[in-house]
């Protein structure tokens, strides 16, 4: 059994696609006229700085992901995934990978998301990485924190917390002092927590303008750990605005799947990583 995950927002880098920019030279300029930049340029030389910033960063991310399923999928054309899955932004590619939609209509909606994610202010982010890094929430309630949430579970000993900007820099101090390892997100907002409601429900009225036909490969939803069904894609994509990403429950249930095989598409190795360390443990978080 095969899936094949891509990677969400914090795995870019200056240079990543080269090779798939120039096998699909059709699409990128197709990307481009829908971007209104040139995603070359963006990806391979970002002169401007951009692939930090969340509206450039997760239409570039996406877009790398699927080339990189389509050159996979070209080279392997007998060794379908069983399963996919993405890492928030991840599923995006995922979705298109399934045949949920196309690759430029996919494309404008994280064209949407991004601009919508990257409206939002006054946040931040803090990977925290541990071992007894789930007893954070007991520590924040015994603090007094309250406008923090945990964004994503990404494996046994590693978490992110999302939320206002100054409880960020205060449960920092608290958790630092007790020997976890923090370290500041380059966001400017709190992702996966309660604090991008207001963008999830004009995020959610934009997609009800979307047709999404039924899946043809299993999605495995990062929020949910479950598969992600056609009649509920489109708040599968609204709610993950707000809920954690649980990568540890993903892969824990691919692995009750018989999943054996876990290859992870451009850009970067994140997930595989992620993975590793999760398989090599054999917990779960609940």
């Amino acid at each position: 059994m095969l899936v094949y995950m891509f990677p969400g927002q914090g795995s870019q880098f200056k240079g990543m696609g080269q090779e798939l920019l120039e096998l699909f030279p059709k699409e990128a300029a197709e990307a481009s006229k829908i971007l209104g930049y040139d995603i070359k340029e963006l990806c391979l030389n970002d002169h401007n700085n951009f692939l930090v910033e969340t509206e450039y960063t997760q239409p570039a991310i996406y877009f790398i992901s699927c080339l990189s399923f389509l050159r996979e999928t070209n080279h392997r054309k007998n060794n379908i995934p069983n399963f996919i899955c993405g890492h928030s932004l991840g599923e995006y590619a995922a979705l298109f990978a399934s045949g949920a939609f196309d690759l430029f209509t996919g494309l404008e909606i994280v064209k949407k998301r991004g601009n919508l994610m990257g409206s939002i202010k006054n946040g931040g982010m803090l990977a925290v990485i541990g071992k007894d890094v789930l007893k954070v929430k007991s520590i924040m309630e015994e603090s007094g924190i309250t406008e923090i949430d945990v964004a994503n579970y990404n494996t046994f000993e590693q978490i992110a917390l999302s939320g206002i900007k100054e409880e960020i820099m205060k449960i920092k101090v608290i958790l630092e002092e007790k020997g976890f390892k923090c370290i500041l997100l380059n966001v400017s907002a709190a992702f996966h927590s309660r604090f991008m409601e207001p963008i999830r429900i004009d995020f959610m009225r934009y997609l009800t303008q979307f047709d999404f036909s039924e899946p043809k490969i299993h999605i495995i939803s990062s929020t949910t750990g479950l598969i992600m069904e056609k009649n509920y894609i489109l708040e599968n994509l609204g709610f993950q605005l707000v809920r954690s990403v649980n990568w540890v429950n993903t892969i824990l249930y691919l692995k009750e799947l018989s999943v054996l095989s876990y290859i992870e598409l451009e850009p970067g190795k994140v997930l595989t990583n992620l993975t590793t360390k999760i398989l090599n443990a054999g917990k779960e978080i609940t």
